[in-house]
């Protein structure tokens, strides 16, 4: 499904540059996908992209709110957060704190009027991510701990989760300054968060389960003796 949503993408990006110069395309900004499609199919195009690109911000919109909601949920649940997020909606049984706590400054920010600043910010907080996954996947495919093994290997190991990790924070090098300082801050109170609340803390009851520490080290059994059978 990847391979098909770049190939989509690439085929997009083709067209878009046939039909419009660079120079026109930066003149038209972000409306220039709708100017595509009126010069391509008329007005008529227009609309239909237009109309499915609020479907699509909406559905972006919408799986934000409600993935960040759970992952404060899920967080709160595990206790490196205060239990009181994650208590469930009586009626509805949703996690009605924790979306309101993601979906209320969102709706602030969305006041604000910089958009591209904050579009960008939000991708570099999810750069630094997808480059510690990367991070993750060649530490543990190295340490090979007895508790890791993973349902899906990575393909290409280490060559594609080394590319990740370089892209990752390479490409935050290109981004505007200010959404540098935005993105810093972020991860400095995300850190004062951990260093005054969650550090230390441990998952009493995680769910799903993961093996103890303890239960880490192999042991082997080897029987001494054997019993001997009853004569009849």
């Amino acid at each position: 499904s990847v391979l098909i949503v770049i190939i989509l993408y690439i085929l997009g990006i083709f067209v878009t540059n046939t039909v419009f110069s660079t120079e026109e395309l930066s003149e038209l900004g972000e409306t220039a996908i709708i100017e595509v499609a009126r010069q391509l199919i008329g007005d008529i195009g227009a609309l239909i992209v237009l109309f499915a690109g609020l479907l699509a911000t909406l559905s972006s919109s919408n799986a934000s709110v409600l993935s960040s909601s759970r992952t404060i949920f899920a967080l709160s649940k595990d206790g490196l957060m205060p239990k009181w997020i994650s208590a469930i909606h009586k009626k509805y049984g949703t996690p009605h704190r924790a979306i309101f706590l993601v979906g209320i400054p969102i709706a602030g920010i969305l006041c604000v009027g910089e958009l591209e600043v904050l579009a960008e910010t939000a991708s570099l907080l999810h750069l630094v991510i997808y480059g510690l996954i990367c991070g993750c996947v060649l530490k543990l495919r190295k340490n090979r701990p007895l508790w890791y093994v993973p349902g899906f290997k990575t393909p290409g190991y280490p060559i594609l989760p080394g590319i990740g990790l370089l892209a990752g924070f390479g490409l935050i090098a290109f981004m505007q300054t200010t959404s540098l300082i935005l993105g810093g801050a972020v991860f400095l109170l995300s850190a004062l968060f951990y260093i005054f609340y969650a550090k230390g803390k441990r998952l009493a009851d995680p769910s799903p389960p993961h093996i103890e520490p303890s239960l880490r080290q192999p042991r082997i059994l080897l029987p001494v003796s054997l019993p001997l059978e009853k004569k009849m």
